[in-house]
């Protein structure tokens, strides 16, 4: 296995990381350690007790008190190891702790039992054929093994967890910023105007709760569609999440993850990618990842996460050659963290609240979330040329969005050479990008210019 800037230990996952301040230990790497933590939720009928909780991994300093705290939430059907490297500088460079949030649905991924697959694939043990079918097939590390129970995660229960998460993070009076990337933006949208009830009886808005937003990379159709289209939309969502009550994949998610695992050896992988093969018939582990993500021959590739460059001509294919803004081993690199980079299952319910949201003009009285022009919490935007930026204006949605709210003092900054993960894994977003912001975060958001760069 590849393992960039970090070890790591194997836990069972919808275990309970403990009681009181002590949690496991989880990672570590140069300046900064991680923690597995997790805290007591809303039961949900059906769910094991150990999935009603809320979760993150923290990044911690490994020396000195943190400034400010920043929680993080990840994309559509993505996994918190994606905010590994920026998590990882924040915390060791910059004085930032960072909590990236795994949703609820992720609590379910027997990660324990698909890693003992994995690991029985890549050493070719006697097992090895038997465990390459199960890395087919999702639903074998379904904790619980009854999918139906998905159904049950609706949009407002991850907005319940991730209020859970945050008065976690508001604890001992740091300063508390949410944040989200591509999907997850629009999660920190809706909590930051939604009202939660309090012990005490009075309500409070989820922007009450923050110092500030940071939203990364995502253009949300909310403002980009009338209520008539996204009424069509949650349609279409709710047909979908009858049918199939998960979001599904070829190659299986599992299979895609256990891709990146192998490092520098000939990957076990390589029969299942016959588009692969036909191009070279040996790849690293390392290289097959790159390969998925190129798109050189995958049909559904995810050439539009990172800029990466052409392929080398070792034997076997090692990698990229140079020319891609995230380096491969550090691509590669976040298959290895905690939290994992795809969630397994990820509820078609949450899309059809998504766009339920929407045909409701953002005004639900279900799930209380409406415009609220009281919200004036700094925020901080930047965008790849997945986003098509003009001029010094974020893009329509999100201009729609701060319509909805008293929000005045942003900053943006713009990376249209970035592809959409480039901003979370190339190396130069370090000085480019997660420097302003921790200068951003450090100041309180006091500067008032919208900049672009």
């Amino acid at each position: 296995m590849l393992v960039s800037l970090v070890s790591l230990t194997c836990l069972p996952m919808c275990a309970a990381a403990g009681t009181g301040s002590s949690f496991p230990v989880t990672g570590r790497g140069p300046g900064y350690t991680i923690e597995t933590r997790d805290w007591p939720a809303s039961k949900v009928a059906g769910f094991p007790e150990a999935c009603n909780r809320a979760r993150a991994q923290v990044y911690l300093p490994s020396s000195g008190q943190p400034a400010a705290r920043l929680v993080l939430v990840s994309g559509w059907t993505c996994g918190s190891a994606w905010f590994h490297h920026a998590a990882a500088y924040l915390a060791a460079q910059c004085r930032i702790e960072v909590w990236a949030v795994d949703r609820r649905a992720s609590l379910f991924e027997d990660r324990a039992g698909w890693k003992a697959d994995v690991q029985a694939v890549t050493s070719q043990a006697t097992n090895a054929q038997a465990a390459l079918a199960r890395l087919q097939d999702p639903l074998a590390y379904l904790i619980g093994k009854n999918p139906a129970v998905l159904d049950r995660i609706g949009y407002g229960l991850i907005l319940d967890d991730l209020d859970v998460v945050v008065r976690e993070a508001v604890r001992g009076g740091k300063p508390v910023w949410l944040g989200g990337w591509s999907d997850g933006v629009e999660f920190v949208m809706a909590y930051a105007q939604r009202e939660f009830s309090q012990a005490q009886g009075a309500a409070i808005r989820g922007h009450q709760r923050l110092a500030g937003l940071v939203l990364l990379d995502e253009n949300p159709e909310w403002g980009l569609f009338p209520p008539a289209a996204q009424r069509q939309k949650l349609g279409l969502a709710l047909g979908q999440a009858e049918r199939e009550v998960f979001e599904r994949r070829w190659p299986s998610v599992t299979v895609f993850e256990a891709a990146g695992w192998g490092g520098k050896s000939a990957s076990p992988f390589m029969p299942l990618f016959p588009a692969a093969r036909v191009a070279r018939p040996s790849m690293t582990g390392e290289a097959l990842l790159g390969w998925l993500y190129d798109g050189g021959g995958y049909d559904s590739g995810w050439s539009w996460l990172v800029s990466s460059g052409s392929f080398d001509r070792a034997q076997p294919l090692t990698g990229w050659a140079d020319g891609e803004k995230t380096h491969i081993t550090r691509l590669a690199g976040i298959h290895a963290v905690p939290g994992g980079v795809w969630e397994w299952f990820y509820p078609h319910r949450i899309a059809a609240d998504y766009w339920e949201i929407g045909a409701r003009a953002f005004y639900h009285e279900g799930l209380k979330i409406s415009p609220d022009t009281s919200n004036r919490l700094p925020v901080f935007m930047a965008f790849s040329g997945f986003n098509p930026v003009a001029g010094s204006q974020p893009p329509p949605g999100i201009r729609w969005w701060l319509g909805l709210t008293g929000i005045t003092n942003t900053r943006m900054l713009t990376f249209p050479a970035y592809r959409h993960a480039d901003i979370l894994l190339a190396l130069s977003a370090e000085s480019n990008l997660w420097k302003p912001m921790a200068e951003w975060i450090h100041a309180g958001g006091h500067k008032t210019e919208r900049t672009a760069q």
